[in-house]
Order: structure tokens, then sequence, then C-alpha cells
């Protein structure tokens, strides 16, 4: 063969050259069959890589990413009475660059000349071939006609067929629709959560998080676990030990003296005999040492043994922070000592109950929280928050040093305070400040300082909780619990871009856009993935979202007539939408032309020249004043809304129109979707289909809220916590979600359903 005439002529050319060498055939002329060795093709005389195997490491060549399969050769006679034509359209083969074109061969009545049938117009005259055959299953494949066709010698029509592959099966001449698999996929852990610590050295994959009502849950890089804490008591702290190698453990405490010792898998109830305080601060360092605190109250177990720390606590009134350092431990509260009142600092010299207690009195309101200093090599200070400031504390002789504190500029005050990570000769501190009165946000901050500098001072994310708690440092920054209004997040900080472990929040619509899955929350916080993590874009004033859609920037709209426009690299940019009342649902046509609609027979265009030009304009609706409750855009046909009282409107023109016959119901219809000239509708416990001129009234599903068409026709629809699927004659049933659901998209054939406290259901 040529191509081994090739390689042996190489060889001889080369002196000391062995058989055992790899020789690469890229780029090297075929042989005279079109021959080329395993793994390669000929295209056009030369060998090219291709691959057509699992275990293959050649990338494949796209022969076909500039090529347009659009010149069918001219149709030419096969014979005296045969004519061979070509379909227009072709397929490009991507290993070759080749285009193909679909064959069709017509008899000549008499005979075929130039490519042409000729003396055929008496059999042929008054034939149209427009009408072609209707589709057919061929096992699991679908063949589909398309005309016009060709009139034969005989009269009769030829039209082009094509075959295509049904993933799940064929039946009736259509493609069965895939089933879809529901799922709940965005981490949660649906509780009120109060506390969080992460594992050092786990790298982030071993968090321990607690709450209201005895709540424990654990992230261990992937998904949370529920864990049985034997207990219905409030929990406010966690801290745990242990990591990178080492056994992981901790305690979590909380109200009534509750102390729960973790080993790394499960939780155990300790028993500290005349504790009864409400806990709020713990911290471990192993498992022989624990310091908790709450009230007037500390206890600590060294060994196996647990003791009250007694001897002058209560001149700290209340204990809001604890901490254990090179075996010593520390406290600190609200604070009264003798006849002055005021913030406390309490040192023990050792973990022994017989330990002495020295107080630190400075005017102020109480110390919250406690930290090594910014030095990680010192062992001589603390750092405390008072208000708004971090001071340093000495723990040698007791001082507070105001000459080296600094402030966080947001917030009410410093709530907590976690050691970061530090590069060399830079030291670093967390801090995190609570929202202030008036509901402004509060802040996590990251301090650091270089040698002596004064500290420089970094906003990192804004919190609006009522209940907010920050993890120790770990590989990858600190955790931060922020919970509002009854939802909590979880996030993980690093100075310069955060990712979610967990939402809470309300979702009230999403979206499949050009970020991935959008999802939008009733406080119009908008969820994003971004390569794999969850991101979390909040609005940072008060804005209650109704619904959203979008791909590339998302249209959120909201209560008093509210209107945003949200990317993931500009984050919310208030529009003014014109109108002052509730909008209730909006849809896309394209990144600079959607509609929204509202109360009262609010209709809206917006629209403009680019995305950051959009302006809304008061659309014209005719015979209706009921509040419109949500709307379809479907670029093949016209736009529908739906409202109160059955209402449905078609958009004609620039205005919108009652639907004429309307649907025979008075229920509020709240969903509506639609696919060129036919739309759905449905309210609490009716469904219809609307064709373009009549109404079918579909089965009734109570409590149905919402409805979703993927692209293989499947109306799905929600109805509480619950997904449906309507077949012919009735829905069914395809998942219980653990919240109710509010909102849902759709992209493809995929389905999606988004609810309450972070709740998401993905259908694939």
């Amino acid at each position: 063969m040529g191509m081994r005439v090739a390689v042996l002529g190489v060889c001889v050319l080369l002196a000391g050259c062995s058989a055992d060498v790899e020789f690469n055939p890229e780029g090297f002329l075929c042989d005279p069959d079109n021959a080329c060795p395993d793994g390669y093709l000929c295209v056009e005389g030369a060998c090219r890589a291709a691959c057509t195997g699992d275990g293959c490491n050649v990338t494949p060549i796209n022969r076909c990413a500039t090529v347009t399969c659009d010149a069918a050769p001219a149709a030419t006679c096969v014979d005296a009475t045969t004519r061979r034509s070509y379909l227009q359209a072709g397929t490009c083969e991507p290993t070759t660059g080749q285009c193909t074109y679909p064959v069709m061969e017509t008899a000549c009545e008499e005979e075929c000349q130039d490519g042409a049938c000729v003396g055929q117009a008496g059999v042929c005259a008054g034939v149209t071939c427009t009408t072609p055959p209707s589709p057919t299953c061929e096992g699991n494949n679908l063949r589909t006609w398309t005309g016009p066709g060709t009139c034969s010698a005989s009269g009769n029509c030829s039209y082009f067929s094509s075959v295509a592959s049904c993933p799940g099966g064929c039946g009736g001449g259509a493609c069965v629709p895939v089933q879809l698999s529901f799922a709940e996929t965005a981490p949660s852990v649906r509780a009120l959560l109060t506390a969080v610590d992460v594992a050092p050295g786990s790298s982030g994959n071993h968090v321990l998080v607690a709450g209201l009502g005895g709540y424990v849950a654990r992230w261990n890089g992937a998904a949370w676990t529920q864990l049985s804490s034997g207990t219905q008591s409030n929990l406010f702290a966690v801290s745990l030990y242990g990591g990178g190698g080492g056994a992981v453990g901790g305690a979590v405490v909380g109200a009534g003296g509750t102390v729960l010792l973790y080993d790394g898998n499960a939780l155990t109830r300790a028993t500290v005999p005349g504790l009864t305080a409400s806990l709020l601060s713990v911290h471990a360092t192993s498992a022989t040492q624990v310091l908790v605190g709450g009230g007037a109250q500390l206890a600590v177990r060294s060994g196996t043994a647990w003791s009250l720390l007694s001897t002058n606590v209560g001149a700290l009134g209340g204990v809001d922070a604890v901490r254990l350092e090179g075996g010593k431990a520390y406290a600190a509260g609200e604070g009264t000592h003798g006849s002055a009142s005021g913030p406390a600092v309490a040192r023990f010299g050792s973990l022994s109950s017989a330990g002495t207690v020295d107080v630190d009195t400075s005017p102020g309101i109480p110390f919250r929280a406690l930290s090594p200093d910014l030095d990680p090599a010192s062992n001589q200070y603390l750092y405390v928050s008072q208000e708004t400031y971090v001071r340093r504390y000495n723990t040698q002789n007791g001082d507070i040093e105001l000459s080296e504190e600094f402030s966080l500029p947001e917030g009410d005050e410093v709530v907590a305070l976690s050691p970061a990570a530090s590069a060399s000769g830079t030291s670093a501190l967390w801090a995190l400040s609570g929202p202030s009165v008036g509901d402004s946000p509060g802040a996590l901050f990251r301090v650091q300082r270089s040698g002596g500098a004064a500290p420089v001072v970094t906003r990192v994310a804004p919190v609006y909780g009522d209940a907010v708690a920050l993890s120790r440092n770990d590989v990858g920054g600190v955790l931060l619990v922020d919970t509002l209004d009854g939802a909590s997040n979880v996030s993980r900080h690093d100075g310069s871009t955060d990712a979610y472990l967990h939402f809470g929040e309300d979702w009230v619509a999403g979206a499949q856009g050009n970020a991935g899955r959008v999802l939008v929350s009733s406080l119009a916080d908008v969820a994003w993935q971004s390569s794999g993590k969850w991101r979390l874009s909040r609005m940072e004033t008060f804005f209650k979202a109704n619904g959203a859609a979008g791909a590339g920037p998302v249209l959120l709209v909201g209560q008093q007539g509210g209107m945003l426009r949200w990317t993931p690299q500009g984050g919310h940019v208030v529009m003014d939408s014109g109108s002052t009342r509730n909008l209730n649902g909006v849809c896309r046509v394209s990144d600079t032309l959607w509609y929204a609609v509202g109360d009262v027979g609010t209709a809206l265009l917006v629209s403009g020249p680019s995305v950051d030009a959009l302006a809304s304009v008061q659309q014209p609706v005719a015979g209706t004043t009921a509040h419109l409750r949500a709307l379809a855009c479907a670029p093949s046909g016209p736009n529908w809304a739906v409202g109160n009282g059955g209402t449905v409107l078609k958009q004609v023109g620039t205005n919108w129109q009652p639907v004429t016959p309307a649907p025979q119901t008075s229920v509020n219809l709240v969903a509506v979707v639609a696919s060129g000239t036919t739309a759905w509708v449905g309210g609490d416990g009716f469904a219809a289909k609307y064709d373009g001129a009549a109404w079918t009234q579909l089965p009734g599903l109570a409590g149905l809220s919402g409805l979703a068409l993927n692209a293989d026709g499947v109306l799905f629809a929600r109805a509480g916590n619950k997904v449906y699927r309507l077949n012919s004659s009735a829905w069914v049933q395809e998942f219980t979600a653990s919240k109710p659901l509010r909102g849902g998209f759709v992209s493809g054939r995929y389905v999606m359903f988004v609810g309450d406290d972070g709740v998401v259901v993905d259908g694939r």
C-alpha cells in the first residue's frame, strides 16, 4: 500500500531510526483507494484525524463549521426515462466536510432530456403536489415528508422524506415525549438558622449549622444532611475543631443550658450540673477543652469533666462571647463591677473552677465579640467589639487600648469577629455588623493590616438579617448566615467572590438565560449559577417582586409599579415603569422588547434600542379593568394575558382586546402559556385550551397556580407543593416538593419550578 511505502522511506533516510517510532499520518497523502490508518479519514486526498471510539484521544475536527449545504447538484437523466433530482437542503458530514443531498428519482412517461421529463404535460395537467403524506413511525424513528412534491409519469405525486430518531420512542405518527424525572436540586436546609461553623482545614467541606427548634444540619461539600439533636430547644452557637486530616468534633449550645457534643458524625447531649442559662457562645479546641457561656454562667469541659466557672462571673451581667487561648479562658459581656457598670472582659488563668477572675470595665455598651489579635503571632492581645468599634484588649493587664481601635462604617453593632488566613507580613480579620435601626443593611468586612500600618477596612457583602452569624476562617474564606423575614441564606466569602451553600429565600420566578439558571426571590434578590456554583445578587433597597423573565438581562416587576433590570455584570438597575399599580407578570420577546401586566387592566410595553435604554410605555387595553395576573409572549403568534373573572386578552396590533368567545368561567385566571396561535389558561379548579377559534375545557386542578409548556408540547402545572402533567384525560401527579411552589420556567424540554424557603424542583 502507498502509505506503508511512505513510512518505509522515512526509515531509510533517518540513520538509526527504530521501527518502534510512533508515526503520525496527519496530512500525508491517502492510499490510492483513499484509505488511511485507523483513527484517520481521507479528506481531499490527505489523511485527517477523526475520533470514533471511547478510548480515542484525538480531538475530532468539525469540517462542517464553515460549510453550508445549499447548492444541490442540478437534476440529471439517469437514463432515457428516469430523472434524478436533489433536495436543495443537504447535510454535511463533520469528519469529511462533504455535503450530501437527498435523492429522488422520477420515472418519465416518455423520455428524460437535460434533467427534465418531456411529453408529460397531459398526465400532470391540473395536478398540484402540495399535500405530503402524514408522518409515520418506523420503529423508534419518525419519517416525515415535505412539499411541494413532483408529478410522476403516472400522474402521482412524489415527495422528499426524512427520518429522525425519537429518544422517547415513536407512536401514532409522532415522537413520544420524553418522560421527565423531577427532583429538588438547589441546596437547602429549610430552617431558621442562628449559627454556623466550619472545621478548620476542611476546605469548606465540613460545615455545621444550627437554628431554632433544635435544628442542626451538616454540609459535606455537596449536600446538606439534617442531624438528630434530641432537643427542641433553640440553638444559638456552634464551634468546630479538627479537620485537615484530623478528626472533626465540636459543640452546639442553646437555651436552657443545652450543650450538644459533636463527634464528626452525631450529636450527644452533655449533662452539666447547675448550668441553666441560655447559652449564647461556645468555643471548642478539642474533645477535652470546651468553654460555653451565657447569662451569668460559664462552664468548661476539661478532660471529661464539666465544671462551672463561678467566681465573680456574675459581675459580667450577661455573657455574649467566650474564647479559649493558650490554656486560658476569656468571656466578654455586659458587666457590672462594684459601683461601676459597663462592658466587661473576664479572664481566667486556667480552665479550673478554682481560677481567679479579673473584670475590666469601661464606659459604653456591652462587648459582643472576642477574637485573636490581627497579629496571629501575638499571644498578648485579643480584639473585642463594642457598638461599631473593634478594640484591642491586653490579656496581661486587662486594659482596653482605645488607641488601637478601628470602626466599621455600616451597621448597628459588630456582632462577630473571625481571624482570617493571612499572607506573609499581612494580618487579617473578618468583622460582621448587624443591620441598623431603619432597615439599612449591616455588612461583612475584611480588615487587613501590614506591619504597623493602620488597619484597612474593606466591605465584602451587605447583610440584612435579623439573625446573623459568622464561622471561623477556613481555606476559601468564612461562612455567613443571614436570616431575614424567616429566610436563612448561607454563603462563603473569600474577599472577592461568594458562593452559596444554601438559599432560604422565597423564589417567585425563574428564567433560563445566558447566565444559566436564574432565580428571583420575593425580595428581588437574584441567584444564578456560575462555574457550577450558586451566586446571589442582593437588592439593597426594598422591592417586593412578583415576577421576572429574561435570557441575557432579566426584567423584574413587582409592587406599586416596581421594575428592575438585572445582569450578572451590572447587578440591579432601577427602572421607571410609569405606573404605580402592582405589576404581576412579565415576558420577553427579545432583550430589547418585553411586555408586563398588572392590576386594573395595566399593560406595559418595555422596549428600546439597547438593553441599557429600555423604556416603559402604557398600552391600550380594551374592554376590561380586571387585575391581570399573568401573560405569555409567543414569538410566532400573538401575546396573551389573563386575569380575574375569567379575563383572557390577546394582543392585536398595539392594543389588548378580549378574546371572543370568552372561556366559560368566572374563575380568577393566574396562568397562561402559548405556542403559535394556541393558548392554555388556568386557575383554581379550571383549565382550558384555545385553538384560535374555540375553547376546549380541560380537566380542572384544585389550587392550580401556574402552567409550563415544554418543547415536547407537554403541559405541566403546579398546585401547592405538587407538580402535575396533563395526559389526554387527567392531571397526573409527578412530584411533591417540600415547600409550596410559586413560580417556574422552561428551557427546551426541561421544566423547573421554584418556591418557598429556597426550594427548586428540576424536571429533566
